[in-house]
């Protein structure tokens, strides 16, 4: 029951984040925590309601949080942060989240490799654009015909 329990929380939880209800997704996080140990699930999103609300900077606490509860974020956790910072057209946040990334050893899959061509289409410095789109050089990304 308790493994049903948390996912109940989550759903619930990920209802109100994607409404942007988080008064009431961090009321439903609190009940969770006393009863529950927070999971990766959880956290994630919650930096997704974070994000979908435009708050990143309590989108990284919630990250920072992770860290010192030893939850280790994954390409997951961050993804949502970089599609925040690229709806803003932030280039110099989305360079510093990637950075995070690979600093982490965390795989650029391709939601993030999605979202940084979309931010390249979207910026008005043509140098910025070119610059989001050099991710695809990189050894550690490989595009198949049929994502691109």
């Amino acid at each position: 029951p308790e493994l049903v329990d948390v996912m109940v929380y989550n759903v619930t939880i990920d209802a109100c984040a994607s409404n942007k209800q988080m008064a009431l997704a961090n009321q439903l996080l609190e009940e969770l925590r006393e009863v529950y140990p927070m999971n990766l699930v959880t956290y994630n999103t919650i930096v997704k309601g974070h994000c979908v609300a435009g708050d990143l900077d309590s989108a990284r606490r919630t990250l920072k949080e992770m860290d010192e509860s030893d939850i280790t974020p994954d390409a997951a956790s961050f993804s949502c942060l970089l599609r925040a910072a690229a709806q803003k057209l932030d280039y110099k946040e989305t360079c510093r989240i990637i950075a995070e990334l690979d600093r982490r050893k965390l795989p650029l899959d391709s939601y993030v490799i999605s979202i940084m061509m979309q931010l390249s289409r979207k910026l008005p410095d043509s140098r910025d654009a070119y610059k989001a789109l050099s991710i695809l050089d990189r050894p550690d990304v490989h595009i198949f015909e049929d994502e691109v």
